[in-house]
C-alpha cells in the first residue's frame, strides 16, 4: 500500500457474520484498530479509514480481518497521506492520495 489511510472494499456479509473490521500490526508495536461496520455496508461497499482520521504507520505490516476473511498487507516505507493541507488530515476528511494506492480487497470467502 502506498498511502497511509487505507480504503477497504467490504464484501457482502452474510447473516451471522461478524461486522467488526479488525486491523492489527504484525511487526513492531501491538497496534490494533477495531471498527464496527454498520448496516449500510452489510451488502458491500467501501470503508475509508481516512474519513475517520485513521492512518497506519509507514513501513509497517498489518493483518485485517472481517468475518472469515483475512488480508495481510504492508504499508510502503515512503507512504504518505499525500495531503498538502494539514486540515485535510482531520477526521471526516478524505485523503488526496489516489484510491488505487489506498484500496485493500479481501479475498473471496
Amino acid at each position: 500500500m502506498y498511502a497511509l489511510p487505507p480504503v477497504f472494499e467490504i464484501p457482502k456479509l452474510r447473516a451471522g457474520d461478524s461486522r467488526t473490521l479488525v486491523i492489527e500490526r504484525t511487526n513492531g508495536a501491538g497496534e490494533r484498530i477495531a471498527i464496527d461496520i454498520d448496516e449500510s455496508l452489510a451488502n458491500g461497499g467501501f470503508y475509508d479509514l481516512g474519513r475517520q482520521g485513521v492512518q497506519l504507520k509507514s513501513g509497517a505490516h498489518y493483518a485485517a480481518t472481517l468475518a472469515s476473511r483475512k488480508l495481510n498487507f504492508r504499508v510502503d516505507g515512503k507512504a504518505t497521506s499525500k495531503s498538502s493541507d494539514k486540515a485535510s488530515n482531520k477526521p471526516g476528511s478524505a485523503s488526496t492520495a489516489p484510491i488505487v494506492s489506498r484500496l485493500r480487497r479481501f479475498p473471496p470467502a
